[in-house]
């Protein structure tokens, strides 16, 4: 949608009437947004290329029919005259289906356009695009260049072909159908804004012209073409300097050259000729007036017959067309001037028309030869497709002839007859989707445009209902100045009145909306003297407008709804005794006080103005009624109802509005004003200090522990918030008026609320985050007043909230430890006094639940911005002791076990050796111990084997090197013991004995076949690798060879197995399996030679047998010496990794 300055235009106020300002078929829609001006740019608009195609699709030779079947008209209309008016309009209406266009256009980029490289006589060779000096030169003053066709030479070959092939591609488009034009050069014209232009004619001779506007700057000198019913205006004029542009239109459109304002148009002028030997070859444009005539005739004999006959007319129009943003200006051609008329003569005969996109989608099933399959699918070769019935679905998109978008039931547009075929006779556009081998699904989707005609005045079985938007009705209406409502304001009228419960909301802007839907029906209900209107706008406003029901209060109109001006103009309109019963039940259940009142105002105004006493002793009475039975009140009624203590007295607001004040249980947001601008007012004084306190506690004890209000999340959708600022509002409130120790009450029940967990939407450290902020920025510093100290217990629990892991409430999350959320809990630290009131016995119940980063966070954080006195050493202590604590809870909650699902070894090693680096960095030497045991100890469900192979001889190398950059090795303390453990675990449980042997040479030999085949070769070369498995592509015929291989006895015996992956292009793979037994001698050294590496990370071997002590000897053996076993089969292999195997360090 389109914005005019800072003015949001909307599609009902731009004027899209007929005559039908068309798209020609030549020019394309631009982008998605439909051209809403009547002057559209050329350069601008793009026609949608599907649209396109299926329009060029279906080309025949119509429009040599179509003088004929004019001339025939006056036959056909007395043949259906009287027996049948429906086969009268269908006959009409076909007198109107031709194809082609009156006006066609298109544009070139200069790499899709011939340079024609002019020469003119008397002038030379004109480069291009045209440049100002010397299109002036040409030009002279004031007068324009027109240059007759002899003078004028080509000296580009290319030209003609060029000119020839896109010659015959517009005056198709044209035509309607395909056509090989003559075409002879009239003259050129060169133009500028000093010129006294004479537009050219068309040669007696010719059925058209063709004008080439070839690149040259230019603005202005638009193009207003026209045609009967049709017009359009077209601007070359946008990058004319780079465009070649071509407009063709027949002799008998009017063609009105507009001068151009600045820089110079170049063009040349063609006259389009009929073929010497087919004077019929281009057939020409219609005359549509008798055809007109025709439908005319044919709507008035089916508005003036007797017959329910037809009910209603549903036509398909020609083309194909965009669905997003259309409008009526797009139809071209002949659905143009066929619309043009129908909408005249629907106006005129009281006729309901309206235009319809339909978008059917269904898919179908079928079969497909695929031999000889590329990437795209052959059409020819699917075969048996059946609608899958399920899949199908109809999008339908209908508009008004103003192009205003509106709903239609009642016409079933699956199931109902169309005048002129169904839905699915064009051609649609296809997706395909091969699943299987020989299966398919295509996904066909159509779009046809049809319009929709019915008489106004026909009683119908079955009533086809028009619904507008409720938004544009109630604009409509508003606008109406008519006296009397015409058939269209009707229907907008029932749009609003069509479903009042659909637009019944508590969202303030479709509230609002609403409000502007009501009262336009009752605007329209007093224009009209219909009190009938207003009647069913008031049972509208009852339905839709209860929109406060709660727990403490009986359900509320909203008299705003309708608004106070439209219930005085009703008074004056329709009188008193019929509306009686709605203004006494306004005034007296209306949200809003105010308006109650007014409304009691203005009505004894208006009933003084009439005359009417007995009007105006109501009103005086409900004057006096409202301040004694308020209804619920709002924040915006604090200075109407403080105005009573200057008009009524201070007692008068003491004694009767506070107590019904009081008695709602208003929340805090009204007292806060309230309390606030009571203080401002002269006659404060006369009341006791009790009231102003009353009003303190009446905030204070509707004041929830946490108190939300209703947001939006980041999708949109209505969320719960929290509203810690009315918390703070609130202790202002309280310390400005001297209740300090209403501030003690109000945290103190946030303080049992956040322990209790009840009917909490939101995690108190959210509430706690933010008072902490706002509160340590209004109190004093630390040792400026003794008031600070009455919020420490505060601070206290803001402190404990946010380091707690555990969260209650419905979104239970804990505080996520970000820099400014680890600032606030430095600065509730330093309110609460210190860290002397953390007790190390409960640090790691409170940070239960967090996980080993956060933990790493917070420490950092620590350390970096909590500094300690030099001479203070018993605030060090508790820095260490916290730390300590901390640092121990983050090594509690590593999780080494997540190691053992990530593909790579490395990033486990990185972040254990980040770890240790993180003990160093804050200090915590002492916890290093605890932190190795817990990487040693295997994570539950992990078998010891398991652990130390993937995970601990990785990381021996990274701990000895990282050591390295701090000028340690692996014999310091307590890394020695770390080291042995891992060493000594690895040759006691990933050094397995392994069998020697377990395939002789003479057994793989036998696998061989007698031929020695290469594919043989292949197997026995993998048998003897310790490869676990292999994936061969073979043929058919080899891959049954080497299967025949395997199944020997031999093979099976040694536990291999086999099987056969298909693949949908090339041969199948035949994938080979070897079990454990078969590579255990292969992993034995790979083991061997990863241990030996691991004994070389220790040292010498002096450093080894220091490291390993006694038992460095019993180590080598295990990792050196390759220990013989009797040869096992593959049943009675051991998984060297099973769990049954895991030991203790």
């Amino acid at each position: 949608m389109k914005t005019t300055g800072l003015t949001k235009i909307k599609p009902w106020e731009i004027d899209n009437s007929f005559p039908v300002d068309v798209l020609t078929e030549g020019l394309e829609q631009d982008g998605d947004d439909a051209k809403q001006d009547e002057d559209v740019s050329m350069d601008d608009v793009e026609k949608l290329d599907e649209a396109k195609d299926a329009n060029a699709a279906d080309e025949s030779d119509g429009n040599d029919e179509n003088a004929r079947r004019v001339k025939d008209w006056s036959k056909l209309h007395q043949r259906n005259r009287t027996p049948d008016p429906p086969g009268a309009l269908q006959n009409a209406l076909e007198l109107l289906n031709f194809k082609g266009l009156f006006v066609n256009g298109e544009r070139y980029s200069m790499s899709r356009a011939a340079n024609p490289c002019l020469e003119i006589d008397g002038v030379g060779p004109v480069g291009l695009p045209l440049g100002p000096r010397v299109a002036g030169e040409l030009v002279g003053d004031g007068v324009e260049l027109m240059v007759d066709a002899s003078k004028i030479r080509f000296q580009n070959s290319g030209w003609e072909t060029w000119l020839e092939q896109e010659m015959r591609m517009v005056c198709t488009e044209l035509a309607g159908k395909k056509v090989r034009p003559l075409y002879r050069l009239r003259n050129l014209v060169l133009e500028s804004s000093d010129s006294k232009f004479s537009q050219p004619k068309p040669s007696t001779n010719a059925i058209g012209s063709l004008v080439i506007f070839i690149p040259s700057s230019f603005t202005g000198g638009h193009l207003g073409c026209s045609l009967g019913v049709q017009s359009k205006v077209i601007d070359f004029a946008p990058e004319s300097h780079i465009q070649t542009s071509v407009l063709a239109a027949y002799s008998d459109v009017e063609v009105v050259w507009h001068p151009v304002t600045s820089g110079y148009r170049f063009s040349l002028v063609y006259d389009i000729l009929q073929s010497p030997t087919d004077p019929q070859s281009i057939p020409r444009f219609p005359d549509v007036d008798d055809a007109a005539l025709a439908l005319e005739q044919a709507m008035q004999e089916w508005e003036e017959d007797e017959s329910d006959e037809p009910e209603i007319v549903a036509y398909f129009l020609q083309r194909q067309y965009p669905t997003r943003n259309f409008t009526p200006r797009f139809l071209t051609g002949s659905d143009a001037i066929l619309m043009a008329h129908l909408k005249r003569i629907a106006e005129v005969h009281d006729f309901q028309l309206y235009l319809v996109q339909l978008e059917l989608y269904q898919s179908k099933y079928g079969e497909y030869d695929p031999e000889g399959h590329t990437n795209k699918v052959d059409p020819r070769k699917i075969s048996g497709l059946e609608i899958e019935s399920e899949l199908t679905a109809l999008d339908v998109h209908a508009v008004d002839m103003e192009g205003v978008p509106v709903e239609l039931s009642g016409f079933d547009f699956k199931g109902d007859d169309y005048l002129n075929g169904e839905i699915d006779d064009a051609q649609p556009h296809c997706e395909y989707d091969l699943f299987v081998e020989d299966r398919i699904r295509v996904d066909e989707k159509y779009n046809r445009t049809l319009f929709l005609l019915w008489r106004t005045t026909g009683e119908l079985d079955r009533p086809v209902q028009v619904t507008y938007s409720h938004e544009y009705a109630a604009w409509a209406l508003q606008a109406s100045t008519s006296t009397t409502p015409s058939a269209r304001e009707t229907i907008l009228v029932d749009s609003i009145r069509s479903d009042p419960k659909k637009t019944a909301t508590k969202d303030k802007s479709k509230s609002e909306g609403l409000s502007g839907y009501i009262q336009a029906l009752c605007k329209c209900a007093c224009q009209w003297s219909d009190l009938d209107i207003l009647l069913k706008a008031l049972d509208t406003h009852d339905i839709a407008a209860n929109l406060r029901p709660t727990d403490r209060f009986p359900v509320y109109a909203n008299l705003g709804l309708m608004g106070v001006d439209n219930c005085v103009a009703a008074y004056r309109a329709f009188g008193w005794n019929d509306l009686l019963s709605f203004y006494e039940d306004a005034a007296r259940r209306d949200v809003s006080n105010p308006r109650r009142h007014e409304l009691a105002v203005r009505l004894a105004v208006a009933a003084k103005e009439a005359g009417d006493t007995a009007v105006e002793a109501w009103s005086a009475t409900q004057q006096e009624t409202v301040p004694r039975t308020l209804n619920p009140a709002s924040i915006p009624e604090v200075e109407w109802l403080l105005a009573f203590g200057t008009t009524h007295g201070a007692a008068f607001l003491r004694d009767t509005i506070y107590p019904q004040l009081e008695e709602q249980r208003l929340e805090p947001a009204f007292w806060i004003p309230f309390v606030r601008k009571l203080q401002e007012k002269p006659f404060s004084g006369e009341l006791a200090c009790s009231f102003a306190e009353g009003c303190v506690l009446q905030a204070v004890e509707n004041l929830r522990p946490f108190p939300t209000w209703l947001g939006v999340d980041w999708y949109g959708r209505p969320e719960e918030q929290p509203a810690p600022n009315l918390i703070m509002e609130v202790l202002k409130l309280c310390e400005d008026t001297d209740n300090i120790d209403l501030c003690v009450r109000i945290l103190e029940r946030m303080k049992q609320a956040a322990q209790d967990g009840t009917s909490l939407a939101i995690p108190p450290w959210k509430y706690y985050l933010e008072l902490t902020r706002l509160l340590d920025a209004h109190i004093p510093p630390i040792g400026n007043s003794e008031n600070v100290y009455d919020f420490r217990p505060f601070f206290r629990e803001a402190v404990l909230n946010i380091l707690s892991g555990k969260s209650k409430g419905t979104q239970s999350f804990p505080c996520p430890f970000t820099p400014e959320n680890l600032a606030t809990l430095v600065t509730a630290l330093n309110r609460a006094g210190g860290l002397s009131f953390l007790q190390i016995s409960n640090q790691a119940a409170l940070l239960t639940g967090r996980d080993s980063e956060s933990l790493k966070t917070l420490i950092r954080h620590f350390v970096a911005h909590w500094e300690c006195p030099t001479d203070a050493s018993s605030v060090k202590s508790e820095r260490i002791a916290l730390l300590n604590a901390v640092v121990r809870q983050s090594i509690n909650v590593f999780d080494t076990k997540r190691f053992h699902t990530l593909e790579s070894t490395k990033e486990s090693v990185d972040d254990m050796v980040g770890m240790l680096k993180f003990c160093f960095e804050v200090g915590a030497d002492n916890e290093i111990q605890h932190l190795l045991v817990q990487f040693v100890t295997p994570p539950l469900g992990i078998s010891v084997p398991q652990h130390v192979s993937r995970i601990l001889a990785p990381f021996l190398t990274a701990l000895r090197d990282y050591l390295a950059t701090r000028a340690l090795d692996l014999e310091t303390r307590p890394f020695a013991k770390c080291s042995a453990s891992i060493v000594k675990a690895f040759a006691a449980t990933v050094m397995l004995q392994t069998p020697r042997e377990v395939i002789t040479d003479t057994e793989v030999a036998q696998l061989v076949c007698a031929k020695a085949c290469r594919d043989c070769e292949h197997v026995r070369d993998f048998i003897v690798r310790d490869d676990r498995e292999i994936s061969l592509p073979m043929a058919a015929r080899a891959r049954e060879h080497i299967i025949k291989q395997l199944a020997a006895p031999v093979p099976k015996r040694w536990g291999i197995t086999f099987g056969v992956e298909k693949t949908n292009s090339g041969p199948h793979r035949l994938e080979i399996f070897k079990p454990d037994n078969m590579t255990s001698a292969g992993l034995w050294a790979e083991n061997s030679q990863r241990g030996k590496a691991l004994l070389t990370l220790l040292g010498d071997e002096q450093a080894q047998r220091r490291i390993l002590g006694s038992d460095y000897d019993k180590v080598l053996v295990q990792i050196c010496e390759r220990r013989i076993q009797s040869k096992r089969s593959a049943d009675e292999e051991v998984d060297v990794d099973s769990p049954t195997k895991k030991t203790k360090f």
